[in-house]
């Protein structure tokens, strides 16, 4: 900890980077003054192997996995824990739904919506694609979840708009010369935070069927964020890890955060105040030289066969950077 930074507790954030006060952040659980380290992304621990995964996760859909789900679960030891996360944490709830009780009744969907192929690959939506679309796909891993969770999949699908417009609101879109293009920048680090600050808000704890701890809701909109950034492209790793903290950072928090005391407003108060001080992360220097170009590298390698595998702007000298620089 520097010279000069508070030793006592301090009332998170108005006692700490104010003049003639401490010079020192306060940490995010307002316990003392943050101390400079190195920004470090941290991976969960492996989970054993287990060779009844399939079977799992099958008695917990209403449909069988399908065999393109069951391929990526094996794809990778990544996927494979991903999996063995998720069945951990479900076999434990009680949730059951029949067709006069279901999540998303009320709002005009048909039951079982979360294992219709169709309608998630093409009306249901958990993240803004590239350039900001309102509609991006959901990846394979975020499919698994939404049919495990369906009611965090809508509450999360929910507060896509608010997020949104939040972000327009404190970051005007510019395409031209400006400093704020919602990608890779600082607005896409607030974008992060805020987002999964609500979902953590509204996604509701869930109980366990056979006594033990209660499944919280933060637990859950963390898997969501892991199914999101699970198909990055390896080149474009530092957004993956850009995403990841933000996220987290977004996670903690709104904790203490319930829907009839922590509104939009002033949530996104407490994570602009995050990032003026540098606690979220963005990536810099970025070439945003042809983000206005659909056709341009930037959102399509025209070398590969893949698609949307653009660099994104980052090349060798881009790093991880924190927001109040």
């Amino acid at each position: 900890m520097r010279e000069n930074c508070c030793e006592p507790l301090c009332d998170y954030p108005p006692q700490c980077n104010e003049p003639n006060q401490d010079p020192c952040p306060c940490n995010l659980e307002g316990t003392g003054c943050a101390v400079e380290s190195p920004i470090v992304i941290v991976n969960p621990p492996p989970i054993p192997y287990n060779i009844t995964l399939i079977f799992g996760l099958n008695d917990y859909l209403q449909t069988p996995l399908t065999q393109e789900q069951k391929d990526w679960i094996h794809a990778s030891t990544e996927n494979y824990e991903f999996a063995l996360e998720v069945l951990d944490i479900r076999q434990q709830l009680t949730t059951v739904y029949d067709n006069n009780n279901y999540p998303g009744m009320y709002e005009g969907l048909d039951y079982n919506w979360w294992s219709d192929e169709a309608y998630l690959d093409n009306d249901f939506s958990l993240g803004f694609g590239p350039g900001y679309d309102e509609f991006s796909n959901l990846t394979k891993a975020e499919k698994l979840l939404v049919a495990l969770f369906p009611a965090a999949a809508l509450e999360i699908r929910n507060n896509k708009q608010p997020a949104t417009d939040q972000t327009h609101q404190l970051f005007p879109h510019v395409l031209n010369n400006g400093s704020h293009y919602h990608l890779n920048d600082k607005a896409d680090a607030f974008r992060h935070a805020f987002f999964n600050a609500i979902n953590t808000r509204d996604v509701s704890a869930q109980m366990p069927s056979m006594g033990g701890p209660i499944i919280l809701g933060r637990d859950i909109v963390r898997l969501f964020g892991a199914a999101h950034e699970s198909e990055t492209y390896q080149h474009l790793i530092l957004e993956k890890e850009m995403d990841i903290y933000n996220n987290e950072v977004g996670v903690v928090y709104c904790i203490p955060c319930y829907p009839n005391t922590h509104d939009n407003n002033s949530i996104s108060n407490g994570i602009m105040q995050l990032l003026n001080l540098g606690t979220l992360v963005y990536l810099n220097p970025i070439d945003y030289s042809e983000y206005s170009d659909s056709e341009s590298s930037f959102w399509d390698d025209p070398n590969t066969s893949i698609p949307d595998d653009g660099h994104h702007g980052i090349h060798s000298s881009t790093l991880l950077t924190p927001t109040n620089q």
